[in-house]
């Protein structure tokens, strides 16, 4: 890991910029942001190259665990170059405990996007997404590492230097050397419930260990959206993905393809990479790459001959739409990137003030990202104050003298307000006073495994917030103040309860250890 030191890149003319500690790279735009920091585009002032910067909160730079994820990430990137691997070029602690990699900027979509955008793909573009995507996990495992969060949102596309699409997979923030130890509890999901294999969710005899058929199995799961347009699992509560993902199966695609755009020797491969037992399953990414590469050969095949066209031009015309879904994707989500502010780089642990012409959309509002839950605690109305009260030293006299003169005035102004409304049409009603808004922050709520989130209690009068079904991870929008947030885990373990403030503008993350999770018991009480 490099150590920078302040000041190690002179500044480019032209006022202040917004930097890293060290002064190697300007910040340009928030791309996202997540509890455990947050991802910038980012231009190096010594090359002018732009790049991706992915940053720890300076508050986790004191948890060794968090610290040796963070780390852990970087180390193993370090040493792997694929073209279907997001490229890694640096590991940075810089001054004031901040730390950043530098990694590749695409310039492209992650899957989600393109879903969002164009609904399922061309049979032909997904598989070639899919075969590209199997091509860079066999590379990560051959190195010894599973990703072990394969999903649409670690997912890009982008043009390579022919025109045609590429594949990346990024984000091994939850990856795992095989042989590593010591960071990952036994028992602790890590990844998404809804792409997770049987495996990680404790279909694990005793003695074995996770390997590469998750990542087939995840990748799988993905293919399948990717061809229907829905997962082939979906649940409301963390019980429902296990008892899915291990007992129930994934949706037929009698349902999720009614129309029989799927053909049957795709939806072979597909169902075999969504094995429930791993021995069922392709054995490596390898293979499965080969699978989708010969079912694809034979899918565009049997398309040419049924509609007379050259195969060349059939999956042509399949990667021409994957690429027009592609730009408007893009186009898309450059509307929705997050101007940086001052918050932000303070968040970051990043330094210096903003150049007004490098911002090309103002800053998002504050409201609530994807999927997760927004909770919004109403300003409470404010009633009449009651009048002050103080002793008066006004002699009696003169304070009848006073009353008189007072009396004497009200006669008059009512008598004048007599004369005048005979004259004068009566005034427009003064319209009710629109009470000024409250300001607000957010709350970035996470927990291991996963937790309810059972009451949020403002501590200044007691208010609570009222709460539906809010299960981590969730983003509470609420007034600035102190709040006590309760969670509870899987089982009967006990409630959680921590504090945090809120802060106008302000987000701020909260994360829950939930004590008493027991995997193996919780796939019991769901075996059917």
């Amino acid at each position: 890991m490099r150590q920078s030191r302040p000041g190690a890149a002179p500044g480019p003319p032209g006022g202040a910029r917004s930097t890293t500690p060290d002064g190697r790279y300007e910040v340009l735009l928030k791309i996202r942001e997540g509890g455990m920091g947050a991802v910038f585009k980012a231009r190096e002032v010594s090359s002018g190259s732009v790049v991706v910067l992915k940053t720890l909160r300076p508050q986790l730079g004191d948890d060794e665990t968090a610290r040796r994820r963070f780390f852990r990430e970087g180390e193993m990137a370090r040493g792997l170059s694929h073209p279907n691997l997001a490229a890694f070029h640096d590991l940075v602690e810089a001054s004031g405990g901040v730390f950043y990699m530098v990694l590749e900027l695409i310039d492209g979509a992650n899957l989600v996007d393109l879903l969002d955008e164009g609904g399922p793909l061309p049979v032909l573009a997904a598989l070639d997404v899919a075969a590209q995507a199997a091509d860079g996990l066999a590379h990560l495992h051959a190195h010894g590492i599973l990703h072990r969060d394969v999903s649409p949102e670690n997912l890009m596309v982008t043009r390579d230097a022919a025109g045609g699409a590429r594949v990346k997979i990024i984000d091994l923030g939850v990856a795992k050397a095989r042989d590593a130890e010591g960071l990952t509890t036994t028992g602790i999901f890590v990844g998404k419930l809804r792409y997770g294999s049987p495996e990680q969710l404790g279909a694990l005899p005793k003695g074995e260990s996770l390997d590469g058929r998750s990542d087939v199995y995840a990748l799988g799961c993905v293919l399948y959206q990717l061809l229907t347009g829905v997962p082939p699992f979906d649940a409301e509560t963390p019980q429902g993905y296990l008892r899915a993902h291990l007992f129930t199966g994934p949706r037929s695609f009698e349902k999720s393809d009614p129309e029989g755009r799927v053909p049957e020797a795709v939806r072979d491969v597909v169902l075999r990479a969504l094995a429930r037992r791993r021995e069922e399953r392709f054995p490596d990414a390898l293979a499965f790459a080969a699978a989708l590469r010969d079912v694809r050969a034979r899918t565009a095949e049997e398309t040419a001959r049924r509609t007379g066209r050259p195969r060349g031009e059939v999956e042509a015309l399949a990667t021409e739409a994957l690429l027009g879904v592609l730009q408007r994707a893009r186009a898309a989500a450059d509307g929705r990137t997050h101007a940086v502010d001052e918050r932000d780089l303070a968040t970051a642990g990043l330094t210096g003030r903003l150049r007004d012409e490098t911002w090309e959309h103002p800053p998002a509002p504050l409201s609530g990202d994807g999927d997760l839950p927004t909770v919004r605690l109403s300003a409470e109305r404010r009633g009449a104050l009651p009048p002050a009260t103080s002793a008066s030293g006004t002699p009696a006299g003169t304070r009848s003298v006073l009353v008189f003169l007072a009396a004497a005035l009200v006669v008059v102004v009512a008598a004048a307000s007599i004369a005048i409304s005979r004259r004068s049409p009566p005034p427009a009603p003064v319209p009710p006073a629109v009470p000024a808004p409250v300001p607000t922050g957010a709350l970035l709520l996470t927990a291991s495994p996963w937790a309810r989130v059972t009451s949020v209690v403002r501590e200044s009068d007691g208010a609570a917030v009222p709460l539906g079904e809010v299960v981590t991870p969730a983003r509470l929008v609420l007034p600035e103040g102190r709040y006590r947030v309760a969670l509870r885990g899987e089982g009967t373990g006990p409630e959680v309860v921590l504090t945090a403030t809120v802060g106008a503008g302000a987000q701020t993350p909260l994360h829950a250890d939930t004590p008493g999770f027991d995997l193996e018991a919780a796939v019991r009480a769901h075996a059917p």
